[in-house]
């Protein structure tokens, strides 16, 4: 964009191209959390953690808070959680 102003060309978005969402941090509160889950149990699946986050955030009608974070978006976290685990502590996996 800056290189065509300053050869004296006008910049012209492309049409039909959406802007890219900005990304929203993941929630302190919800990854200590879930970094508590593995460090009590080290080989737990993300099917069994989602239901368990989900249990400790539930209100009290059933619904869960706006900013709590969708399954798949969860289940990455917690991937990256355990890998980082792991990396840190190769022996605390086996």
């Amino acid at each position: 964009m800056a290189a065509a102003a300053a050869r004296g060309e006008e910049y012209v978005p492309a049409t039909g191209k959406k802007a890219r969402k900005k990304t929203i941090a993941f929630p302190k509160r919800y990854q200590t959390d879930m970094e508590s889950i593995l460090a009590d149990k080290t080989d737990v699946r993300w099917q069994e953690a989602i239901p368990l986050m989900k249990e400790r955030y539930a209100k009290e009608d059933g619904s869960l808070s706006e900013d709590f974070s969708e399954d798949a978006r969860l289940k990455s976290k917690l991937t990256y959680c355990k890998t980082k685990l792991k990396q840190k502590n190769p022996r605390s996996m086996l």
